[in-house]
């Protein structure tokens, strides 16, 4: 190779850059493109933190009595309702009855819902002393949605919709109302636990809906029934029916 070659193949191109030039700017291009999308990372964490905050659902500030009231009873307000959904909580203190319209926020007929998209709700029925389940003076279980119906300035039911099944898990809710017969006092036989599963098994396979109610026991301290509702897709619920209108006489 003569030097005029060698200077040549050295030459950058007309107009161009020199593979040696090339390298360096890539070089410095990517000492900058690591930190840049680091700090775009970090900004995102930043924008997510506030307006999580701002929803409410990272806040550790105590409920408002719009809320939740002095006694611990969820208010079926506008505000009382976001507090459920975001931070999946509700309770009622049911240990002086009736329980008032006031009680919860409502008007003296109607009924309100309360449900999060989140997840299942952890509710909480306090009956006093020796009430709840096993004498321990309360219920707590994770449940779909809660409705309250208030008539003539009294609440008369609350009802707490335990969640939805497809047929495949339809064994749950035969454990949940056999655990019932104790928990709430429910008569569920073998007898009624084999006519439900035909019921509901010959309405599925016709795609048609069904349901099966059972009568309220008294063993929580108020009458407690009970509903198993399934459409013709074979999606089941089970939704207590507590009714809080008054104590249940002493056994």
């Amino acid at each position: 190779m003569t030097l005029l070659d060698e200077r040549e193949a050295h030459e950058a191109p007309r107009g161009g850059m020199s593979p040696q030039e090339r390298k360096a700017r890539r070089a410095r291009i990517q000492r900058w493109i690591f930190p840049l999308l680091a700090l775009a990372v970090i900004a995102g964490v930043v924008v997510t933190t506030v307006l999580l905050m701002g929803s409410g659902i990272t806040d550790d500030r105590g409920p408002t009595p719009d809320e939740v009231s002095s006694s611990n009873t969820t208010q079926m307000t506008d505000a009382g309702l976001a507090y459920v959904a975001q931070r999946q909580s509700a309770s009622f203190n049911l240990s002086t009855l009736p329980l008032t319209a006031a009680d919860v926020g409502m008007a003296d007929d109607e009924t309100r819902v309360a449900t999060s998209s989140i997840g299942l709700i952890t509710t909480t029925l306090y009956v006093g002393a020796g009430g709840g389940i096993d004498g321990e003076g309360y219920l707590r279980t994770l449940m779909r949605q809660i409705a309250v119906t208030t008539e003539g300035g009294v609440v008369t039911r609350i009802d707490a919709e335990l969640d939805t099944f497809g047929w495949a898990e339809f064994p749950t809710i035969v454990r949940a109302l056999e655990a019932g017969t104790t928990q709430f006092g429910w008569t569920f036989s073998d007898e009624m636990r084999a006519q439900l599963e035909d019921e509901v098994g010959a309405a599925v396979r016709e795609g048609e809906s069904s349901s099966m109610t059972i009568a309220p026991g008294t063993a929580m301290g108020i009458p407690v029934g009970a509903e198993v509702a399934c459409d013709g897709e074979g999606i089941c619920s089970l939704t207590y029916g507590f009714q809080p209108v008054e104590a249940a006489p002493a056994s």
